[in-house]
């Protein structure tokens, strides 16, 4: 018999009093982008890692005057160029050992789980999470940095790590459209004398003579409004319109048309954690980017092919390969029983590319030189 040395009567007999399970931090990653960001209409389906954008150049220039009895003047061919991307991979497995779930009990009831179900699934759901939150933050990263960064062991960061043996992706915004813009932002927002309306109409023209795409979307960081609402031309505007006060006031957010813009969307809840455990931030306080309407003209979003198992009997020749193997796009998963001990596999994977085809046409600002 088991020793119960120091244990009373009712540590033997008694329970513990269950109650619904609690979840100290919950699961999931902040999405502070549009849906358009994921839509089925910017996104293309590759067969494997590889896809190619093809890029084009229009024209504004005007036609050449001539003599009206002269021979026609020949025009040289518009360029074309093809840039080829990597689509980032992940792939992952777990293994839920039977014989650990074959005793577990519900969460909130002194009955057995039949084989752990409920545990099972809620490991199932936190996995499957972790690969949600990787295109949130990668698709986040490419649009607060113009960039994604991985380092030699395939963590996501924020800063660059091709130097150091990681994966650089860079999707080329020009220096122009970084930090002060070349000059368009030369004194801070922050100082409550600058002329931020100045700056937004030198942006928004310098967009149409950039690319001809008109800037229709502005992400900001969690200073803006408050820059905003402390500017002296700007605070004698908005005393006089009561809709654009009240939205202010009411979600402490800038309401959208303001100074031209559709849409002024606040992205500084945005997170994520990395393998260190550390909350890191993808856009500063003082970051804003101004980007045309969501659509392939300057974003694009890539679905990668990998290979999926359909069955899990022996394969004795490429016809049975052939069709014991589904190609999957975006993200998969499967599971493999395993004998030793018993228990079940589960992978998951994904591969996937937020792609900014067009560096021209956003402006990724720092509004504080």
């Amino acid at each position: 018999m088991a020793a119960t040395t120091g244990m009373t009567l009712e540590d033997v007999l008694g329970h513990v009093y269950l109650t619904e399970k609690l979840q100290a931090i919950k699961t999931g990653i902040p999405d502070v982008l549009p849906a358009e960001f994921y839509s089925n209409a910017i996104t293309d389906e590759v067969p494997a890692d590889e896809a190619r954008y093809v890029r084009v150049e229009g024209t504004r220039k005007t036609a050449r005057r001539l003599n009206y009895e002269s021979r026609s003047r020949q025009r040289d061919l518009k360029a074309i160029g093809a840039v080829d991307v990597k689509l980032w991979h992940a792939r992952e497995f777990i293994h839920l050992n039977a014989a650990r779930y074959l005793t577990l009990r519900a969460y909130d009831k002194y009955e057995l789980q039949p084989l752990g179900q409920q545990e099972i699934d809620r490991q199932l759901t936190e996995f499957a999470s972790i690969f949600d939150n990787t295109e949130i933050a990668v698709t986040t990263m490419a649009l607060a940095k113009g960039a994604m960064y991985w380092d030699r062991d395939g963590n996501l960061r924020t800063t660059t790590q091709a130097s150091s043996g990681g994966v650089d992706i860079d999707f080329a915004i020009p220096a122009n459209n970084q930090n002060q813009l070349n000059g368009i932002i030369g004194a801070s927002w922050a100082t409550s004398t600058t002329d931020i309306q100045a700056d937004v109409r030198q942006i928004r023209k310098q967009a149409l003579q950039n690319t001809g795409y008109p800037i229709r979307c502005c992400f900001y960081g969690e200073n803006l409004p408050s820059y905003i609402s402390q500017n002296d031309t700007i605070k004698a505007y908005w005393q006089f319109n009561q809709g654009m006060n009240q939205h202010l006031l009411s979600t402490n957010e800038i309401p959208d048309g303001f100074l031209g813009i559709e849409k002024w969307i606040p992205v500084y809840e945005s997170f994520y954690e990395d393998f260190q455990d550390t909350i890191q931030e993808f856009f500063g306080g003082d970051t804003v980017v101004f980007t045309p309407s969501v659509d392939k003209t300057w974003f694009q979003r890539f679905k990668g092919g990998y290979p999926m198992p359909t069955t899990f009997q022996p394969i004795n020749g490429m016809p049975q390969l052939s069709a014991g193997v589904q190609i999957v796009h975006g993200k998969f998963s499967y599971g493999t029983f395993s004998h030793d001990p018993v228990g079940l596999d589960v992978y998951m994977g994904h591969t996937c590319l937020p792609a900014i085809r067009n560096g021209n046409a956003i402006f990724i600002a720092d509004v504080t030189p």
